[in-house]
């Protein structure tokens, strides 16, 4: 059962006792071997005097003392692994063992890898070391082998050695199927790409044909090949003629990434053009960096293609300026000053207002009987009409009942000495467990999330700046009443979720939001939108409640106002748990991502992006409601606050 619960995840091996013969360096070794490193920065290894004072002294004793170190024991690195899945099948107290096992094993490795970091470095220059080192970066654990092949990257300084390394790390012998491998084999395109960029083309370019892309791993190593020569200071010049064909494929960025490395090639300009929208096209995604490889190789044939793209992006003006100027066309001087007549900026006329000077030398051409650059109207508002789709159900996570979670809740905070905060804390909340539903089977007036709101005849439909706000889920006060204790909301009505979700409209995008309460003695009908709503319903979904206990993340107010310093500490380390995230009322946020609150805030409502409401809070996966607690307390909902975020 517990090999079950970690998932997997394994601390690593007990390091070889030291024994170099100098007791100095014996011990700077043994604290470089626990050097304390976090898991979540960017660096390979720590930095400060001191630890740079420990790395003198340990090397002190030479590279082939060093050696005997870079034994089994120190690339046994362990496994570290994740998964959501696997965190939502587990019982209250099996996800806090999961979780603290997990972050125990990565923060180890992370001090292991630091660790193995500088070790290989150190020894990586001799033959012995480099033969080793190599041993690691192709048969190692995969953790082994990424930071095997960064120090090696880092660190080798003979040209046959990094030859070697390359060598070791032929792309064409991988099967692709560890996508996590591509790091390591990245840097071998990279060195080889530097050490001999004639060599790399002619070593790797079938690897970017359609025969080899269609190839079980393909696709990975195509990517691993692309990113090692964008890497590269000079890829050879014969790539543009290889990657071009990708901008028909999924790996169209990528090769636009390449080509910017490149010399400019007019044979670029067709499949640019090709691969950008056309140019009378009302739609399409005017990609910036295919538009700066186009002003790079323009002609008067691109010239359509550039207009259109200073006309679909601000953003697009110094490439296509520059286009302008390559190809030297005297009509572009009409379109330059249209478009700094109505965008017009200090650093775009120092460029814009000499460059038109520039074309109106080179001759003179007619001014254009309408303007150049002008946008088609925007269509009418089409008002949206929501229509049932079937979707596979929900997968719901375990959720043990509420006895059970404040058991165990109640257990951590005792035994991380804070069993007088458990009360303080930890708040009851209601999840819910979504089921899609055609809403014109519901009577008005019950509790779903999306769909179309049920609202009395005369309530008026919450805007902001004029515009109607997009409705999000109605709570029946009765139906919830249950699961919560007294007088913590109304015991009766409907409270009604509205939001600004349109990132076009001038509401705000996921900015503003609104709540009506309705008395249960109203009389409710099924709303359908105003006429001018343009945004998009919702799919409706009824819900199933399930009454649990929720703490505050370690950085929310709540929490920081009570604890400090060792208390805060074994809170975050012993107490906390972030459950599994689902559509709630009341309680505290998931994931922690609400320390900008307020102590005098409570959560009302979060809800959650899911298959069964097809909700969508741009790049977010949550959207909450706030509500100041003296508010709350009046069941005075007039005043609320969204937040967004992971």
């Amino acid at each position: 059962m517990a090999k079950n619960i970690l998932f997997g995840n394994v601390m690593p091996s007990p390091s070889t006792p030291v024994a170099t013969g100098n007791a100095n360096a014996d011990a700077a070794i043994r604290e470089l071997q626990a050097w304390p490193m976090s898991p979540y920065v960017p660096m390979a290894r720590p930095t400060g005097k001191e630890y740079v004072a420990a790395v003198r002294t340990a090397e002190a004793v030479g590279p082939a003392a060093l050696l005997g170190l870079l034994d089994d024991a120190a690339v046994a690195t362990g496994v570290s692994q994740w998964s959501d899945k696997h965190l939502a099948s587990l019982a209250t107290a099996d996800r806090k063992l999961f979780k603290t096992h997990y972050e125990q094993v990565l923060a180890a490795l992370a001090v292991r890898k630091a660790y193995l970091h500088w070790l290989i470095g150190a020894v990586c220059n001799t033959p012995a070391g480099l033969d080793r080192a190599l041993e690691i970066v192709t048969k190692g654990t995969l953790a082994a082998r990424l930071v095997a092949a960064d120090s090696l990257w880092s660190n080798l300084q003979d040209s046959e050695a990094k030859r070697r390394l390359a060598h070791a790390l032929d792309l064409r012998r991988w099967d692709g199927e560890d996508d996590r491998l591509e790091r390591v084999y990245r840097a071998g395109v990279a060195l080889l790409g530097n050490l001999d960029p004639a060599g790399a083309h002619d070593h790797y370019a079938e690897l970017l044909s359609t025969r080899a892309l269609k190839k079980p791993g393909g696709n990975v190593r195509a990517d691993s090949l692309l990113y090692g020569l964008i890497a590269t200071e000079q890829p050879d010049p014969r790539w543009t003629a290889t990657v071009l064909p990708l901008l028909k494929t999924e790996l169209d960025n990528l090769a636009i990434m390449l080509l910017a490395k490149l010399p400019a090639d007019p044979i670029a300009r067709a499949p640019l053009c090709e691969f950008l929208p056309k140019p009378d096209a009302k739609a399409g995604w005017w990609h910036d960096g295919a538009v700066v490889q186009l002003a790079r190789v323009a002609d008067r044939s691109s010239l359509p293609w550039l207009v259109a793209a200073l006309k679909a992006s601000w953003m697009n003006w110094p490439a296509v300026f520059e286009g302008f100027r390559r190809v030297g066309d005297p009509a572009m001087a009409h379109v330059i000053r249209e478009w700094l007549a109505d965008n017009g900026a200090p650093d775009r006329n120092k460029v814009g207002l000499p460059l038109i000077k520039d074309l109106e030398r080179k001759g003179a051409a007619p001014k254009p009987s309408a303007p150049l650059l002008a946008k088609p109207a925007k269509p009418a508002p089409v008002r949206p009409v929501l229509k049932y789709k079937r979707v596979a159900a929900f997968k719901r996570p375990k959720l043990d009942t509420l006895a059970v979670q404040t058991e165990v809740y109640r257990k951590a905070f005792a035994a991380g000495g804070l069993a007088k905060y458990f009360e303080l804390l930890a708040q009851r909340a209601v999840l819910m467990i979504p089921k899609r539903v055609d809403e014109t089977k519901l009577e008005p007036g019950h509790t779903k999330l999306g769909g179309n709101p049920d609202l009395p005849a005369k309530t008026e439909w919450p805007r902001v700046a004029g515009e109607p706000l997009t409705f999000l889920a109605q709570i029946a006060l009765r139906e919830v009443a249950p699961f919560l204790p007294k007088r913590v909301l109304p015991a009766s009505g409907l409270l009604s979720f509205f939001m600004g979700t349109d990132p076009d409209g001038s509401a705000g995008y996921c900015e503003n939001a609104r709540v009506i309460f309705t008395p249960i003695r109203a009389k409710l009908i099924r709303r359908e939108v105003p006429e001018d709503f343009a945004n998009r319903i919702y799919q409706a979904a009824t819900v199933e409640f399930h009454a649990a206990l929720r703490l505050p993340s370690p950085s929310n107010k709540h929490v920081t106002k009570l604890l400090k310093g060792k208390a805060l500490a074994s809170y975050e380390q012993d107490v906390f748990d972030d459950s599994p995230a689902l559509p709630q009322l009341l309680g505290f946020r998931n994931h922690g991502w609400d320390a900008e609150e307020p102590a005098t805030a409570q959560m009302l409502l979060q809800l959650t992006g899911d298959s069964q409401t097809d909700m969508e809070f741009g790049d977010m996966d949550f959207a909450a409601f706030y509500i100041a607690k003296q508010r709350l307390a009046k069941a005075d909902f007039s005043k609320v606050w969204p937040r967004v975020g992971d």
